[in-house]
């Protein structure tokens, strides 16, 4: 059975200074939340087939960003590569399309929005895919990249004080395949709001690029921060 219901709030990138610092702590505990539920759901996330989107997902990109062409085929080429490499977490709720636009904060509370892709699987996914998409505003935010922005950095720690997770592996698998669909929504003008056009996408795809080749490069263990 689904419920529906109106729900009014700010999503976090409208949010600033303490507003949107407790909202990122929110979207945390309510992620943990989400991920300790003892619910079984009928569809299971299917990692062949998230892999086997890959390629078609960076030649979309050379398509439309040439100036990205390298960068999206080389992510994807990783990612294929170590796909059977993965130990993942089965069986976990998951939300699977958690970024900051799905969330709606107001007073006394947060309400999470489209959940139409939910399913079994592993939490490492939503953790990365919320931080590569945080990553994104930061990039849109002008934030220089390269050590986890403030705001990725409070949600990985407030979301570890829930359930103690470590950034290892799989979190850095899902970061970098999050870059690569980030890339592919943005040359075909879809994702979070506002949709960039020009010089801005082309600088925004090719340094969420380089945000998901680093993820891969990133040494193995290391706490949530």
């Amino acid at each position: 059975m689904s419920a529906f219901t109106a729900s009014g709030g700010r999503t976090l990138d409208r949010l600033a200074g303490a507003e949107r610092e407790a909202g990122i702590v929110a979207a945390a505990r309510w992620l943990a939340t989400l991920h300790a539920l003892p619910v079984s759901l009928d569809r299971r996330f299917d990692l062949a087939a998230e892999t086997h989107n890959l390629d078609a997902w960076a030649r979309l990109v050379a398509d439309r960003q040439p100036a990205a062409a390298g960068r999206a085929t080389l992510l994807a080429r990783r990612l294929t590569a170590l796909a059977p490499r993965l130990e993942l977490v089965d069986g976990v709720p998951i939300h699977k399309d958690f970024h900051y636009q799905h969330t709606l904060v107001e007073a006394g509370g947060m309400v999470v929005i489209d959940l139409d892709e939910a399913r079994a699987g592993d939490p490492a996914f939503d953790v990365a895919h919320f931080a590569a998409n945080l990553r994104l505003l930061a990039l849109r935010e002008c934030i220089t990249s390269g050590e986890p922005a403030p705001l990725e950095s409070a949600f990985l720690d407030a979301y570890a004080s829930h359930t103690g997770y470590r950034c290892d592996a799989r979190h850095r698998w899902f970061g970098a395949y999050t870059s690569l669909k980030i890339a592919r929504q943005l040359a075909c003008a879809r994702g979070p709001r506002p949709v960039p056009s020009g010089a801005e996408l082309e600088r925004q795809v090719g340094c969420i690029l380089e945000e998901g080749l680093r993820s891969l490069a990133e040494r193995a263990g290391g706490a949530a921060t």
